[in-house]
């Protein structure tokens, strides 16, 4: 009976231990990403209007998504398309727009968030940037892979993935792949999702 108190003490005594390191840790974690959107918000506020004050604010956006914050983040995109506008910054509007469908996106609504990847890819359509259109491009194919559009996510990611390989971009096309993999995971078309998983990785 000892033995047995003296087991069950020792057993709540390593919960407690691992359960006050996980808390800890995750206060850790809580007060970096709070450190990490306070600089940026400091930042913000001692900068004049100009473009770089639009990547800022776009750069604080991004970090407010993957905190899932996604209250701040549409109103720190919102700031960011309306100086992007007001400065004529092409760049900047298109990737806000493009930050505007992920959060949406992650709220659960994926055709407004293919609508503002919409918006995006025709900014950087209109101003040449490929690179960030192709990003566009592979996120709206993810979109419409989660609503089961087949074929429209696939030709949204054979666009990405020819904008991309002209770029030589390695990373770019890994994503793609990526999504192709989830694509093709449907039960039926296993090795085409395997084949692009081999890719994705290599």
């Amino acid at each position: 009976y000892m033995k047995e108190n003296m087991l069950e003490l020792f057993q709540n005594f390593l919960f407690s231990l691992l359960l006050s390191s996980s808390l800890s840790m995750f206060a850790n974690i809580e007060t970096a990403q709070t450190n990490q959107i306070d600089s940026l918000k400091n930042l913000i506020s001692i900068h004049e209007l100009s473009a770089d004050k639009v990547d800022l604010l776009n750069n604080l956006a991004m970090h407010q998504i993957v905190y899932a914050k996604y209250d701040s983040a549409k109103v720190t995109i919102d700031k960011s398309i309306f100086l992007s506008q007001e400065l004529g910054y092409q760049k900047g509007e298109g990737i806000a727009y493009c930050y505007l469908a992920q959060v949406v996106s992650m709220m659960g609504n994926r055709h407004l968030a293919i609508k503002f990847h919409d918006a995006s890819i025709r900014i950087h359509e209109a101003a040449s940037h490929h690179l960030e259109k192709a990003y566009s491009l592979t996120q709206k194919g993810k979109n419409f892979q989660f609503l089961q559009k087949k074929e429209e996510a696939i030709e949204c990611l054979n666009q990405a993935l020819l904008i991309q390989q002209a770029l030589g971009n390695q990373n770019g096309i890994a994503d793609v792949y990526g999504v192709f993999r989830l694509v093709y995971d449907d039960g039926v078309n296993t090795a085409k999702a395997l084949d692009y998983y081999f890719k994705c990785i290599n």
